[in-house]
């Protein structure tokens, strides 16, 4: 399913000290009200999506923490994670890298040690801020609707979409007064899928707004850890854009067997995404189910592409589905607890930023249309079979 994700936490300018050698040793340090005595875990951000892999983990003592540990120079975002899986996001670009919030509130901990966390913990208090005069206001407009209040109603719709926009151009604006400080790098990386738009049920990200907000960086914030994924992220995005060929790949199907994408050249098919624990994936099926019962006679195929982890999983529900069109997963070898589907080969070859994602290709090998959702996806087919 796809998520927006507003968080804290990226890259200042690496000092001098940082910059030579492949790790380098820091000291995180904090206050956190309300931690007590329990465990932190420091995890290292892998993907577009934001999943991470725990690395390190250390022990709070009344609320307070004093740990050292090695990271690497270079690589993308940290982020610090409670028991109870609250999280926020920082960079390890100092010696020293404090902490100092309350455990009820832990992504808006102000964090300090270097300019970068500091512009991001202002951000994020920012948008949090801006966040919670949205919560109250959805339970009024229950209220109101409930009252048949329509005056009311109106109001209230009009005070939650204005603060969304403001919630929207955060980012943006962030991006634009710091393109100097390697942080701006990080709040492009973090909101790649906020720039994400659903046009009539088709899923559209813009890449020419990344692209310009990109190069309005400065040269070493683009050459940043985060300013490299973006770049790295919008070749991807070009690469697999329409009019261009599709990315060939092998894969595993159901029966234990390899196919190749390329062995469906030569009429239109569907490369559709999924994983098993997304609600939306499973949202799409009765549309899928059309599409293929109408236009498989002509030749249409479907390519469904798991992402899961499981085997297990992954067979049972497809049983259960009874879909009869083409299932093959990636199932990575990965322990389930280090297991990124979003880090895996064809996800990245195809900018997969979350699910459910799908690509259409034509009988030439050619991406046509891509991120078609429900009704979409057989409007496009109804007028591809009607020529």
């Amino acid at each position: 399913m796809y998520k927006i994700i507003i968080s804290l936490g990226f890259l200042g300018l690496l000092t001098p000290t940082f910059s030579q050698g492949i790790n380098h040793n820091v000291q995180l340090t904090g206050q956190i009200e309300g931690m007590g005595n329990s465990k932190l875990y420091v995890g290292r951000v892998s993907d577009y999506f934001l999943n991470y892999s725990i690395v390190d983990s250390f022990d709070c003592r009344n609320d307070t923490f004093n740990f050292e540990s090695n990271f690497q120079v270079n690589s993308n975002l940290y982020c610090l994670r409670d028991d109870m899986g609250r999280f926020l996001y920082f960079t390890p670009d100092n010696e020293t890298i404090c902490f100092d919030g309350h455990r009820q509130e832990f992504l808006v901990t102000s964090i300090s040690g270097s300019e970068s966390n500091e512009l991001m913990s202002e951000f994020w208090q920012l948008s949090f801020s801006t966040g919670k005069e949205i919560a109250p206001l959805y339970s009024s407009l229950t209220k109101a609707k409930k009252e048949n209040n329509l005056l009311e109603v109106d109001s209230i719709k009009s005070k939650i979409d204005s603060l969304n926009s403001i919630m929207r151009a955060l980012p943006e604006s962030f991006i634009q007064e710091n393109s100097q400080n390697t942080a701006s790098a990080a709040i492009l990386f973090i909101h790649l899928s906020q720039f994400m738009t659903d046009i009539s049920n088709q899923l559209v990200t813009d890449i020419p707004k990344i692209k310009r907000l990109y190069s309005s960086l400065e040269k070493h914030v683009q050459e940043s850890p985060s300013g490299k994924r973006v770049k790295e992220f919008i070749k991807t995005s070009e690469d697999c854009g329409l009019g261009k060929p599709f990315i060939d790949s092998e894969l595993i199907t159901d029966e234990n067997e390899i196919i190749k994408i390329s062995s469906l050249k030569g009429n239109y098919f569907l490369l559709e995404f999924w994983t098993t624990w997304c609600g939306p994936c499973r949202a799409e099926l009765p549309y899928l189910f059309q599409a293929y019962e109408k236009h498989h006679a002509n030749g249409f195929e479907i390519l469904s592409i798991s992402l899961d982890h499981s085997k297990e999983t992954w067979m049972n529900v497809i049983e259960e589905q009874d879909a009869p069109w083409i299932h093959t997963a990636i199932l990575g070898e990965e322990e389930s607890s280090k297991y990124d589907p979003f880090e895996s080969e064809i996800a990245k070859a195809y900018g997969v930023l979350g699910v459910p994602s799908n690509y259409l290709i034509n009988p030439d090998g050619i991406i046509i249309s891509s991120g078609l959702r429900r009704n979409a996806l057989l409007d496009k087919l109804a007028e591809i079979y009607a020529e």
